[in-house]
């Protein structure tokens, strides 16, 4: 019977980590729904080069947070060795509904605020990571459907050159 509701539910383009709920990031399990974007294999690169990177009392600054991943991997991985300081944003509620939950999942400590990129944030970092929305508006429509249909678009949404909050970041 749960076999033929995950078939059906697939059948409709739902991804595969929304039906089952969670994924696999950096060795962790981070939850998923519609809330949020599923993380990517290749997101994993940002993790491992930032995480190489820190030094012993650092701070990190983690925006468009989403479902926490790229935090939550910095701030478990980091603490093996160093102590660090994790602080992550998001606009979306919902985003940081679903980032909290995995945060303590994981048993990872991390500050969350609900901001648009900086507004909002005090203090100076010595670290800062971004994933954030950079597709070209235009081309969202030919996503695919597990994608456009199912992810949320104001994750995907970087404007008409996909670079609006890369603009941003650097201002």
């Amino acid at each position: 019977k749960k076999i033929l509701e995950i078939y059906e539910s697939r059948l409709t383009g739902r991804p595969l980590w929304y039906i089952f709920g969670s994924t696999d990031f950096y060795g962790y399990r981070i939850n998923v729904d519609e809330r949020v974007l599923i993380p990517r294999p290749e997101t994993e690169i940002l993790v491992r080069e930032a995480v190489a990177s820190l030094r012993e009392g650092d701070t990190i600054l983690d925006l468009c947070t989403g479902s926490g991943a790229v935090a939550i991997a910095i701030a478990c991985e980091a603490a093996k060795d160093k102590m660090v300081s994790v602080t992550a944003t998001d606009i979306s509620e919902g985003a940081l509904e679903v980032a909290r939950s995995n945060a303590r999942f994981n048993k990872a400590s991390i500050n969350f605020i609900k901001a648009d990129l900086f507004d909002g944030v005090r203090g100076r970092f010595n670290l800062i990571t971004a994933n954030p929305p950079y597709i070209k508006r235009e081309e969202i429509a030919s996503l695919q459907r597990e994608v456009r249909d199912f992810e949320p678009r104001i994750a995907l949404d970087g404007g008409v050159d996909g670079l609006d909050f890369y603009r941003k970041i650097a201002q």
